[in-house]
């Protein structure tokens, strides 16, 4: 259930990061459907949360609320156990349920980034080779913009989960974290899979 919350989440922010200024009615709908869908999951994640687990009921009371904002779906505060391992106690099972969680969306992320990796430098060589003209090059472009976007999104998606990991600090078996950080391509760079030439 959480991976499924965690998933509506970033489309829903997604979504409403590319929606434009000039968006149709249906596509307001949508997002306002999935909006009340994603709230409705979460109420079910709150309620189950309480029975399972009933000191998260004080920790929600401590958060400041302002009557005044709505607290958006996609960014309110889930309070898994990685973000409550410090401060609240929480048994070893769920711990260890998150982390398989974690591991895979890290596992997961990695692999989606590792493909569209392989995409853009295929596409950068078979512009390279390939194209010639205004209206080709745009459109590799723009396909090479979107490829971006997405391997954008899998470093995103992974530096969470990484970041979940490391406030779980240790595996329950004890290993250590085996995520290593993702090095940070030079600011103008392409993000590409080929060494720079020179």
């Amino acid at each position: 259930m959480t991976d499924n919350i965690i998933l509506l989440r970033r489309r829903l922010r997604y979504k409403k990061v590319v929606k434009g200024l000039h968006t149709t009615d249906s596509q307001e709908t949508w997002l306002t459907e999935r909006c009340n869908s994603l709230q409705q999951q979460i109420d079910h994640w709150v309620k189950l949360q309480q029975l399972f687990f009933p000191m998260l009921a004080t920790e929600r009371a401590k958060q400041p609320v302002d009557v005044d904002t709505i607290v958006s779906p996609e960014s309110c505060d889930l309070l898994l156990p990685s973000k409550i391992v410090g401060r609240l106690p929480c048994d070893d099972k769920t711990l260890r349920i998150e982390w398989r969680l974690r591991l895979a969306q890290a596992h997961d992320a990695l692999n989606s980034l590792r493909s569209n990796l392989r995409a853009q430098s295929y596409i950068y060589k078979f512009k390279d080779r390939n194209l010639h003209g205004q209206g080709a090059n745009t459109h590799a472009r723009t396909t090479l913009h979107a490829i971006e976007n997405r391997i954008n999104a899998a470093a995103n998606r992974y530096n969470d989960a990484r970041n979940a990991l490391e406030n779980l600090a240790v595996s329950p078996q004890g290993d250590k974290l085996e995520i290593c950080p993702l090095p940070s391509a030079p600011a103008g760079y392409p993000r590409d899979v080929r060494p720079p030439l020179g």
